[in-house]
């Protein structure tokens, strides 16, 4: 796998890729299952998967009052993103100056120009954007614009039915229900 730190470090003229965003804290199934999924997808187009996260959650800058505690270092989840095959991981320091770029910016800057994305694979929940202001419809309609497809992943479920989150997780192991939590991870 290899491991981009900044936008400056990727490639200037970067092979397509397939990426999927978010946190990835715990690598819980829902995770695995989006990896999955976009590995699968790039194999059978001919294209980089890359996983999008960052050094830290939103809130930890947006929030902190109300940020979650991580489940994992940086240096774990790393590890854990290697170990799912990945071709490329991309972990940018989530700074205030990011987090103000809008939906369209964040897609033009991030997704088209220095990614070169053609498949973006997300939950069902995902926002992005200055203020979590971009939905699904406009990455489906900014994927049209731009030349990307879009796949929406169903959320994953598991035991009671209840969707996993690394929210979830932390409940779980708030409540003292290490077995239940381990078996999300």
């Amino acid at each position: 796998m290899k491991l981009y730190t900044s936008l400056d470090e990727l490639p200037a003229d970067p092979a397509a890729t397939a990426v999927t965003i978010g946190k990835f804290d715990g690598m819980h199934l829902g995770h695995r299952t989006m990896i999955d999924l976009v590995r699968e997808q790039a194999a059978a187009r001919g294209l980089s998967s890359t996983v999008l996260t960052f050094d830290r959650h939103p809130f930890a800058l947006l929030r902190p009052e109300v940020c979650p505690l991580p489940l994992v270092s940086n240096e774990q989840k790393l590890e854990l993103l290697a170990e799912a095959g990945v071709d490329n991981t991309v972990m940018l320091e989530f700074t205030r100056e990011f987090s103000e770029l809008s939906p369209v910016d964040f897609v033009r800057t991030v997704l088209v120009d220095a990614l070169n994305t053609k498949l973006v694979v997300v939950g069902p929940d995902y926002r992005f954007g200055r203020g979590a202001a971009g939905s699904i419809t406009d990455l489906e309609q900014l994927g049209d614009q731009f030349g990307f497809d879009l796949v929406v992943m169903d959320a994953v479920t598991a035991g009671t039915r209840e969707r996993v989150s690394s929210s979830r997780v932390r409940a779980l192991l708030d409540a003292g229900d290490v077995r239940e939590a381990a078996t999300l991870l």
